[in-house]
């Protein structure tokens, strides 16, 4: 008798219906969105500036132009970077150092954004050695473990 009803039970489970749930999702109000690299081992700096997509349409991101971007250092240094691309703005002066603070100002449609970001010391990697696992499953992708 048991394993009657766990038989039907385990039946009922592998073929009940599926029922699709479409959720009404609002989309919300575009935002500014900012991206700025900076490293000590280049001069060329980018800051990207998109506005936020809509949940249905991924990957397509308006670009902001005309913003006036400004990057400076601790010692008084500054640069306004030049758009080379559609919301796309670049540094050429500014050296970034370790252990100095940045700061990034950004001024859009008279709006203005502010970060200040201080670059930490360097990591001395001691050893870095990693795994290499190759996946059996067509969906996934091979991928290696660091240890």
């Amino acid at each position: 008798m048991r394993t009657l009803i766990l038989f039907i039970g385990i039946t009922f489970f592998l073929f009940s219906c599926e029922e699709v749930i479409e959720i009404d999702i609002k989309n919300a109000d575009h935002q500014i969105v900012i991206e700025a690299i900076m490293t000590d081992s280049s001069s060329h700096y980018t800051v990207k500036i998109t506005k936020s997509g809509d949940f249905y349409k991924p990957g397509i991101y308006e670009e902001i132009t005309q913003a006036i971007v400004t990057l400076s250092d601790e010692d008084g240094n500054s640069e306004l970077l030049k758009e080379i691309k559609n919301g796309i703005y670049e540094a050429n002066e500014i050296i970034g150092f370790p252990e100095k603070i940045y700061y990034l100002n950004i001024i859009i449609e008279g709006k203005e954004y502010t970060a200040r970001s201080k670059m930490p010391k360097k990591v001395i990697l001691e050893k870095l050695t990693y795994h290499y696992e190759e996946m059996t499953n067509p969906h996934q992708t091979s991928i290696a473990f660091i240890k």
